[in-house]
């Protein structure tokens, strides 16, 4: 959900029942029936990863070079706690309850038509049940408690763990990566590489560009777990 408030200003005025109703075709239209499809919001990332990160955060710590110039990173540890790994962070819980709160407002009309009758499907991972929980709260901030329905179903929202065609000619297929490694190993990432290289100091990056992806993501879970 993170790139929904790169765009949208999560301070804007919602305009009570905004989009309970539309023109078509010169007549005015009111919604009875709607479906969402939500992923998670903003989580930690996977143990794998963490793993990685924490290798690199002890490589920089160690090289005397870097801890020279960057003085900060003697003490600088990865924020992401292993017990913490795909769980949704504070980030993730406010996303979501904030577009539980524009929903309500969006289609308050349309929910109190519809009390009773709200219905909500996640799959088995906490991450998404997580999101569910914090969107309606976020509802319940606007409307009041309602009365709401979960099931869990991941044969409809993750089929493709079901999928055997696709289990095993892109989860289990060495080649489905072959353009991305081919990419972590071309000419466009070597100069990424040596930049990241100048910058920090130190020459303990690896030219295949995994060490710089790891920095770059980061940077980006730092910013999905701390902002």
């Amino acid at each position: 959900m993170t790139p929904y408030f790169w765009v949208k200003n999560i301070n804007e005025t919602i305009p009570e029942n905004r989009d309970g109703s539309f023109m078509y075709g010169g007549h005015s239209c009111q919604i009875t029936n709607f479906h969402y499809l939500f992923r998670h919001a903003a989580r930690y990332p996977s143990l794998t990863w963490i793993q990685k990160m924490d290798n690199i955060s002890t490589v920089l710590r160690e090289d005397p070079t870097v801890v020279t110039k960057y003085p900060f990173i003697g003490n600088w540890r990865t924020p992401f706690p292993k017990s913490k790994q795909y769980q949704q962070s504070t980030v993730g819980d406010k996303e979501m309850l904030q577009l539980g709160e524009r929903f309500g407002k969006r289609f308050r009309n349309n929910v109190h038509k519809n009390a009773g009758k709200i219905m909500f499907e996640t799959t088995s991972k906490d991450r998404t049940k997580q999101s569910k929980s914090k969107f309606c709260l976020g509802l319940e901030n606007v409307m009041g408690k309602q009365s709401i329905t979960t099931s869990t179903d991941d044969r409809l929202l993750r089929y493709y763990d079901y999928c055997g065609k696709y289990v095993k000619e892109v989860d289990q297929n060495n080649e489905t990566l072959t353009e991305f490694y081919k990419f972590l190993n071309g000419v466009e990432m070597k100069s990424v590489v040596n930049k990241v290289r100048q910058k920090i100091g130190t020459s303990e990056i690896e030219p295949g560009g995994d060490v710089a992806k790891i920095i770059a993501i980061v940077n980006v879970f730092v910013n999905l777990v701390k902002r």
